[in-house]
């Protein structure tokens, strides 16, 4: 007999920990990941083993180790947020500011890998004293200065999709190609 199937993805065990900062309940977590509380049950089942998460009657939250962790994903990336563009009204969009982007990659590439992890598509910015798409200048993307906090040589990935969870996870998923993420995180979850 073959067990049950998990109702999540590596993704969204990434994703809890940005959301673990502060203690938060089940309920709450269920909610902002987009997953039900029996998956999340055994998400936190799974951060507890590695000794990341602590809980108490507040709700859940990072352990020394998983806050240690944090700020080493912090040297790659910031947590993804919620933004509001109206390029695409029908579409819900995240974004996520990367640090220390080693990989070159063309940028078709990186949207293909925010495709393949749920996004309807992303954009690509750049940061040096403004954001701009690589080879076009013309947009005004200040907005976005303002929402994120920015440093000369970061990127910027902002994905769409039908979802906010499907949105983070396509956001997750370029910040693990493009960055030492992968090796960081594949070590401690």
């Amino acid at each position: 007999m073959v067990g049950n199937i998990p109702n999540y993805s590596a993704l969204d065990l990434y994703r809890s920990i940005f959301y673990l900062r502060n203690p938060i309940s089940r309920a709450e977590l269920s909610k902002r990941l987009e997953l039900g509380e029996g998956t999340i049950r055994t998400i936190l089942d799974s951060l507890k083993k590695k000794k990341l998460i602590d809980s108490n009657r507040e709700g859940h939250f990072l352990s020394k180790k998983g806050i240690l962790l944090l700020e080493r994903i912090a040297r790659f990336m910031e947590p993804p947020k919620t933004v509001r563009m109206e390029i695409f009204p029908k579409f819900r969009e995240k974004g996520v500011v990367l640090r220390n982007v080693k990989k070159k990659m063309a940028d078709y590439k990186v949207r293909d890998i925010a495709v393949r992890n749920g996004a309807e598509g992303a954009l690509i910015l750049k940061y040096d004293k403004r954001l701009e798409i690589e080879g076009y200048s013309k947009a005004d993307f200040s907005s976005l200065e303002r929402e994120f906090s920015l440093k000369p040589k970061d990127t910027l990935i902002i994905a769409f999709a039908e979802s906010y969870r499907d949105a983070e996870n396509a956001c997750v998923a370029c910040a693990l190609f493009l960055t030492k993420l992968k090796d960081l995180l594949g070590k401690n979850i």
